[in-house]
């Protein structure tokens, strides 16, 4: 004769629910943040889901709009799916937002603040590029010029 088990049998569930991969840390070179595909597909699936679910319409609904399949919207919801841009553009029309949110975790992070810092010292740190390499192509060009000049006036004595 088997015993029912009890629920004291069963192992102990642990007292903080392990990460999804969503929530796993992402790596940072330079102050940007770096997601992973995945992590990205995870996001923009959620945030499908949750924009969809305020307007209240299904995901047959969606799929209808965009002419597609409702099962695919729910693999894209469930991060499964690496959908390309246009397709991004298309369900943030019919959800009634950007592209943008639909990705904003992976662009902005948790902090908007601190991710708007880092973004702001990345477009400074490339306005300086951008800055030196104008310098360098004027200096260049100025160089060109001279050597032009030099080849010109040397033919003209000849």
């Amino acid at each position: 004769m088997s015993r029912r088990p009890k629920s004291s049998d069963s192992p102990a569930r642990p007292l903080v629910e392990p990460l999804t991969e969503v929530d796993q840390p992402f790596t940072e070179r330079d102050g940007v943040p770096q997601y992973s595909e995945r992590q990205i597909c995870l996001i923009v699936g959620r945030n499908l889901r949750e924009s969809r679910r305020r307007l209240g319409i299904t995901q047959t609904e969606v799929a209808e709009r965009i002419g597609s399949a409702a099962n695919y919207i729910g693999t894209i919801e469930r991060g499964d799916a690496n959908i390309s841009l246009g397709m991004l553009c298309r369900l943030s029309s019919v959800v009634g937002v950007s592209p943008q949110a639909l990705m904003q975790e992976a662009l902005l992070g948790d902090d908007p603040s601190e991710s708007f810092h880092k973004l702001a010292l990345a477009l400074q740190e490339n306005i300086a590029v951008q800055r030196a390499l104008l310098a360098s192509s004027v200096a260049s060009c100025e160089i060109i010029g001279t050597a032009i000049k030099t080849i010109f006036e040397a033919r003209h004595k000849l």
